[in-house]
């Protein structure tokens, strides 16, 4: 069970993984406006408004608490 523990990576704090989750999201977000009539646009920016306000939730691993 040591071992297990030892070897285990380190838990990743979640505001780091909140910024680096905002970071991929929005470059996809931008890369999608630009290429989006202006109707879309008004949709992708509400959906980055909404999501931005809980960037930790799509947190793709585990967090410490």
């Amino acid at each position: 069970m040591s071992d297990i523990l030892r070897d285990a990576p380190a838990c990743p704090k979640a505001a780091d993984c909140g910024r680096r989750a905002y970071a991929e999201r929005l470059r996809t977000y931008m890369a999608q406006f630009r290429m989006a009539d202006a109707e879309r646009q008004d949709g992708y920016v509400q959906s980055l408004l909404e999501w931005s306000t809980h960037p930790e939730d799509e947190c793709p691993t585990p967090t410490c608490s």
